[in-house]
């Protein structure tokens, strides 16, 4: 007996042609979008949070344990009569045990105002007071700049020599405030936690650390040296090609014959042409290794290492490339550093002015300015500019 049942109801996939929301008249297209931050600023204010959130925690509570301990140590132990540490400030003391991780480039800040107890300002009035000592300092800048003026090739062909003096306007400065001074920046783990601090630098220091981080003048001399070894190649290839092609070497005009020849060759007459050719190869393999010490390079086991030790080396000496090459890189680098002034030290004073020298042909001003240090008492930096050059004899330049 068939039993018709009624089949289950299924899920069917119906389809129907319609036009897309976005056309249809009232209807807007919606979709959600989700932004997401970059990782690296995820990264770095995570980083700071958990930072800050540290540095606070250990400001509240380890410091807290930190100030009870001291306070017991300090109840416990009887006061020490001997005062010799009194001097060092805690400030000082905090420095030296806390450990500072630099994690910038050294940057120039304006130096401090001198106080009246400050041993450079006192040395300032010291110098002030003294009737002799800024002439003397006065007559010393005056003949040094007549010393360079005289050993200045320059200025002797166009004025002559010898220079004379014909007067000097010089006048002290004694700044109000301290020289710049070079300070890093970077992290200082100590007894108050995780702190960003900046510390001094000694001025010899930051200037020397400017020059390896930041090697201007060193690029600068690179690219004329390579400049230089550019140009040397480009005239090697010339002259290689035929572009700059040598003076011909007048031959005779009388031809040579055969007996002339044998009588200029170079092959010895006690060996036969073969074993003398090989003896000629032998002398000129041999002079090759021969060093310029006159002692006989030692050839090595290795095949490879003998093969470099025959390789040719670099050539140094006058009229070489190299040579060429390194003299401008030093030329550059100095016109660089001399163009660079120098942080000057603490506790130094200037002293400016006109200086006028006159020779056979003409006078001219130079414009002076000298930097003195009192401590060590040297001229630290002088700075020479000509500024008038007036010649006796002056003639029309237009013919």
């Amino acid at each position: 007996m068939l039993q018709f049942r009624r089949p289950l109801c299924r899920r069917c996939l119906y389809l129907r042609h319609s036009r897309p929301l976005s056309q249809r008249a009232g209807f807007a297209n919606v979709q959600q979008v989700k932004l997401k931050k970059p990782w690296v600023k995820r990264f770095f204010t995570s980083f700071f949070l958990y930072g800050a959130a540290f540095n606070i925690w250990c400001s509240l509570v380890l410091l807290r344990f930190d100030e009870a301990d001291d306070i017991d140590a300090e109840d416990g132990k009887p006061p020490k009569p001997n005062k010799q540490h009194t001097e060092e400030s805690p400030g000082e003391m905090d420095d030296a045990d806390a450990l500072f991780i630099p994690l910038t480039l050294p940057s120039v800040r304006p130096g401090e105002l001198y106080a009246p107890s400050d041993p450079e300002w006192k040395e300032f009035v010291k110098i002030a007071r003294d009737k002799q000592r800024l002439p003397a300092l006065r007559d010393e800048l005056v003949s040094i700049v007549w010393k360079k003026a005289s050993e200045s090739n320059q200025i002797i062909r166009v004025l002559g020599g010898p220079l004379t003096l014909t007067g000097s306007w010089l006048v002290h400065r004694f700044p109000y405030r301290a020289p710049p001074q070079f300070e890093l920046s970077g992290l200082e783990f100590g007894h108050e936690g995780v702190l960003w601090t900046s510390r001094p630098m000694a001025p010899e220091q930051g200037s020397r650390l400017v020059k390896c981080l930041l090697p201007f003048a060193v690029t600068l001399a690179m690219k004329d040296a390579y400049l230089v070894l550019w140009r040397k190649q480009v005239d090697h290839v010339k002259e290689f090609i035929g572009f700059n092609k040598p003076e011909p070497i007048a031959q005779p005009s009388i031809p040579l014959d055969q007996s002339t020849l044998a009588g200029h060759t170079t092959t010895d007459t006690k060996f036969p042409p073969a074993e003398a050719e090989t003896r000629m190869r032998t002398e000129g393999e041999l002079g090759e290794d021969i060093s310029k010490g006159g002692q006989p390079i030692v050839q090595h086991p290795s095949a490879i290492i003998s093969t470099l030790q025959r390789l040719p080396r670099p050539q140094f000496g006058p009229g070489s490339d190299l040579h060429e090459a390194s003299a401008a890189f030093k030329k550059r680098l100095k016109e660089i550093w001399k163009r660079d002034p120098q942080v000057p030290r603490r506790g130094v004073f200037y002293m400016a002015g006109p200086v006028g020298l006159k020779g056979p042909k003409g006078y001219c001003r130079i414009e002076v300015r000298g930097e003195y240090d009192p401590t060590t008492r040297t001229w630290t930096a002088v700075s020479m500019q000509v500024k008038d050059l007036n010649l006796n004899n002056q003639r029309a330049l237009r013919v």
